[in-house]
């Protein structure tokens, strides 16, 4: 990461440090954990020195809300619609807001129409989030496939799937999905009762009951 680090401000200095380089920069930091906060407080310099540029300012709002600050991000987001009321990205940012507030079917076309931004990995799996949510199998889906071709190895991405093919009623491609989630989050009680869901769907009574089981150990109001 440093060596990428040193390469990135190398040539954000050959040219002449555009805002959007400083803003790569800071959320290649932000990557590690030990560095968010200098990441955060690089991030806030430069949507200060940038109030017009609406792609620094929704890119500011989107890490604000992943540091779950949605107030703050909402107001970055819309500070960028005022400059550039046709920039996607914002519509993206506002969409997580709403979905962060709890209004999925708010969040849904918000989400739908940033999608073609080239959002971040954590915007695409709350896109699809709130496509399940929200019952908007097209954004879900979308939002997946998007994730699924930047990163194969996410977790969430595999539970995601599984949610979507099984509100499909195609449990045994559900199924394989389902139990990577559950292999790799095994404290999640939600990816554990998905699997359960499904296991029982198939016809594995003892895997589903045995699911289930350990969804409750972990989420006894599940």
């Amino acid at each position: 990461m440093d060596d990428a680090r040193r390469r990135y401000e190398e040539a954000a200095s050959r040219l002449g440090t555009p805002p959007g380089a400083l803003v790569d920069l800071a959320l290649l930091e932000g990557r590690e954990p030990d560095r968010r906060d200098d990441a955060g407080k690089r991030m806030a310099k430069v949507a200060r020195a940038n109030p017009k540029d609406p792609e620094v300012l929704t890119r500011y709002g989107l890490w604000l809300i992943d540091e779950g600050k949605v107030g703050d991000g909402r107001a970055q987001c819309e500070a960028a619609l005022k400059i550039a009321p046709e920039h996607v990205l914002g519509s993206l940012c506002l969409g997580l807001c709403a979905l962060a507030e709890g209004r999925a079917a708010d969040a849904s076309p918000l989400l739908s129409r940033g999608l073609g931004a080239s959002p971040p990995a954590s915007a695409l799996r709350a896109a699809a989030f709130a496509g399940l949510q929200a019952g908007d199998q097209a954004l879900a889906s979308r939002a997946l496939d998007l994730l699924a071709s930047s990163t194969s190895d996410d977790p969430r991405l595999h539970h995601g799937q599984a949610w979507l093919l099984a509100l499909r009623g195609k449990w045994n491609e559900a199924l394989p999905a389902a139990r990577r989630a559950a292999a790799s989050m095994a404290k999640d009680a939600d990816v554990a009762l998905l699997l359960g869901w499904i296991e029982r769907a198939v016809g594995h009574k003892a895997e589903a009951e045995a699911a289930v089981r350990r969804a409750l150990a972990l989420k006894p109001e599940s």
